[in-house]
């Protein structure tokens, strides 16, 4: 397997990351701190993203 091919591990990973972004964003907005709901939300946009490649070169492995 090519070592830029993410594993299944690899991906886990990235879900779990998402999820703490996720949880970061939601206390963020309780606070109401404009600044860091865009830092949290451009964070959670971009694992979001490697997640969705990680899962589509999975499949296509």
């Amino acid at each position: 397997m090519n070592q830029d091919t993410p594993t299944t591990s690899t991906v886990s990973s990235c879900c779990r990351t998402l999820a703490l972004l996720r949880e970061e964003l939601r206390r963020t907005r309780s606070h109401q701190t404009a600044l860091s709901i865009q830092y949290a939300k451009r964070n959670m946009d971009h694992a979001a993203a490697q997640v969705r490649a990680g899962f589509k070169l999975v499949e296509r492995t």
